[in-house]
């Protein structure tokens, strides 16, 4: 009787550790996933890169902007052959850069003071906008009688240049204009202008 029940007790502890072995192995815990990390979105640029180091290069871009606010374009590429539409007090000619009057004052603010903008343009007067195009008005009044040759630049300091000055689209001989710049937010920008003597 004790034989028949430690055999019993063999095959029972025999059974018991078979199961044990036969049973799949518990799963590890299943690792926290990383969150992955998303970039975070570029800041949205205009499309006008300001002028950041005021070397002999940025000079030029700052006299070019200007030069365009003297003309009153105010950097607007404008198709002058053909008007788009005419009425009885002015012609409107098609802007191939721009498609808003705000896009306009943000591009010329890049590099010009508005100080100095104000004074040429209240843009309304320049430009419309129609049918989602941008339109420049003419007609009514002169424009573009002062001017300056970006090309004939002359750096006078680091802060300041000198720019042949140009009268209805013809270079005044041994008149120069001065032209000052000003860093604002990191940025710099056309700050003044002393015209020659006698304009």
């Amino acid at each position: 009787m004790r034989k028949r029940k430690a055999i019993l007790s063999l095959i029972l502890a025999a059974m018991l550790c078979g199961c044990a072995a036969n049973s799949p192995a518990a799963s590890p815990a299943p690792e926290p996933k990383t969150p992955e990390l998303t970039a975070a979105p570029a800041e949205e640029e205009s499309g006008f890169a300001p002028v950041r180091e005021l070397d002999e290069a940025g000079m030029k871009t700052l006299i070019q902007a200007y030069a365009s606010v003297m003309d009153e374009t105010f950097g607007a590429d404008i198709d002058f052959t053909k008007p788009d539409s005419e009425d009885d007090i002015a012609r409107y000619y098609a802007v191939k850069n721009f498609r808003s009057v705000q896009e306009i004052r943000d591009y010329i603010t890049t590099y010009v003071k508005e100080s100095l903008i104000d004074g040429k343009s209240d843009f309304a007067n320049d430009f419309t906008e129609k049918d989602g195009r941008l339109l420049a008005i003419r007609g009514g009044r002169g424009y573009g009688y002062y001017g300056i040759d970006p090309d004939s630049f002359r750096k006078i300091s680091d802060t300041s240049a000198e720019v042949q000055f140009t009268l209805l689209d013809e270079a005044q001989k041994d008149a120069f204009a001065l032209l000052s710049f000003e860093e604002e937010n990191g940025m710099w920008k056309v700050a003044g202008i002393t015209l020659p003597q006698g304009y």
